[in-house]
Formats: structure tokens, sequence, C-alpha cells
């Protein structure tokens, strides 16, 4: 699911951001991409972490250390340990705080996505001998 969202958004891969970050390091306003960029990251934290604990908890679901722990309890799905922290596979909890975690990343990704592309098009008007090409697609190029 990564890989198709990093295709998608930015064909060249995150090290082909880097680098275009990197070739337009003295045309951008920093000041004004730091908030932005700092709340696009912790969006991809929170879909990262939502991603990371359903993935866990999946993998401990069908693995054998559980599929034995569940014939020596005589069936049923009893609690697991994940992250610290005691999960039980039939409590909604379990599975809504991902979606949530998710839900909540996406948002905010997709809140800061216009700010992010209105700066960096009045960097481009600003320094018109700068390149045309865009880290990542515009809302109407999505």
């Amino acid at each position: 699911m990564i890989f198709v969202l990093v295709m998608l958004f930015a064909p060249t891969g995150i090290g082909g951001i880097v680098q275009y970050h990197l070739r337009r390091r003295h045309d951008l306003d920093w000041a004004r991409l730091t908030g932005p960029y700092a709340l696009g990251a912790l969006g991809g934290v929170l879909v990262a972490a939502g991603v990371v604990l359903v993935t866990e908890s999946v993998a401990i679901l069908f693995g054998e250390q559980y599929a034995v722990l569940r014939r020596n309890l005589g069936g049923g799905f009893p609690p697991y340990q994940a992250f610290g922290f005691s999960w039980s596979p039939t409590s909604p909890l379990t599975w809504i705080l991902p979606a949530a975690l998710v839900a909540a990343g996406l948002s905010v990704i997709a809140r800061v996505r216009g700010p992010i592309a209105e700066i960096w098009a009045s960097s481009r008007l600003e320094k018109p001998e700068a390149s045309a090409e865009a880290p990542m697609a515009t809302e109407t190029e999505a």
C-alpha cells in the first residue's frame, strides 16, 4: 500500500523528492514550508502507526504461537501482547484504533497538501528560471 501511494504521488520515489528539494533549496521559502512539512510528517507517522498496528495484529493472529495458544485454551480468541499493550481480537477498539490513526493521518496529509502546493507555486512565480517540475502531483493532476 505504501509503495502504491509513493508511486502515485512521487513517481521518482522518496529519493527523487529529496534530490529535487536539494536542487531547489535556495529557491524555496523554508520558513513557510517548515510548518506544513512537519504536519505532513505527523500525518505520515499516524498512517504508518495504523498500518503497522494492523499488520502486527494480523501477523500475531495468524501466527503459529497464537494457534497453539488457542488450542491449549480450548478455542476462542485470547488477548495478545503487542507494543506493550494487551489487545483483544474481538474488541472493536483493536480494529477501530488503527483505522482512526490511518484516517487522521490521511486527513492531516490532505489538509497540508494545498498549502504546500501554494508555497511551491509561489516560489516558482518568484523565480521564473526555476525548474517547472513538481515534487508531488497537484490536486488537478491527481
